[in-house]
């Protein structure tokens, strides 16, 4: 049976214990915050549709180190993990929307995921990417044994993206028609 993992990247005590990670900052606003919108908002549209899931953050204050998701993840035996960011770069001109897979399984969901954030959030397609193609090296959340897709909704800090990842419209339209693909 499906047991959807949502992993809103950041938060609490994610990688130090009692420091709250944000994440990207840019123009006032914390990629930590955003995901965790996306995150909630998913989880709403997957309960409506009655679909089994387990919120891995659910605020910015209870402690959530990464390694201790990953974990409670292995342990429920989730069958997906869909994990939630914003892109940043120094570069002003760097935009769009990309999903970071791990291998074969995985790219069948980062497709989805990346297909649906496309659709909606109607930024630059940077397409979908092996984790070997990132310049972050390989990413903790790859450590799952489940389908993975780390989602980059957008640069923080691209004006543009940012105005549109912020928009409580094209979040509800990202997330539930995302939930829409796991019935």
């Amino acid at each position: 049976m499906r047991l959807v993992a949502i992993d809103p990247g950041h938060g609490m005590a994610n990688a130090r214990p009692g420091i709250f990670d944000p994440g990207a900052v840019a123009y006032g606003k914390r990629e930590a915050d955003i995901a965790l919108a996306y995150a909630l908002s998913f989880k709403h549209y997957l309960h409506q549709r009655g679909i089994r899931f387990l919120m891995l953050r659910s605020d910015n204050l209870t402690p959530c180190p990464l390694r201790e998701r990953i974990a409670q993840a292995n342990r429920a035996k989730v069958t997906d993990y869909v994990s939630f960011h914003c892109n940043a770069s120094l570069n002003p001109l760097a935009h769009g929307t990309e999903t970071l897979y791990r291998d074969a399984p995985d790219k069948v969901l980062a497709d989805i995921v990346q297909d649906c954030a496309v659709r909606t959030l109607q930024l630059k397609n940077r397409g979908v990417k092996h984790e070997r193609q990132s310049a972050r090296g390989r990413l903790a959340v790859f450590g799952v044994n489940a389908r993975v897709a780390l989602v980059e909704l957008g640069f923080i800090t691209s004006p543009t993206d940012l105005h549109r990842m912020l928009k409580d419209d094209v979040r509800r339209a990202f997330t539930e028609l995302l939930a829409s693909k796991f019935q």
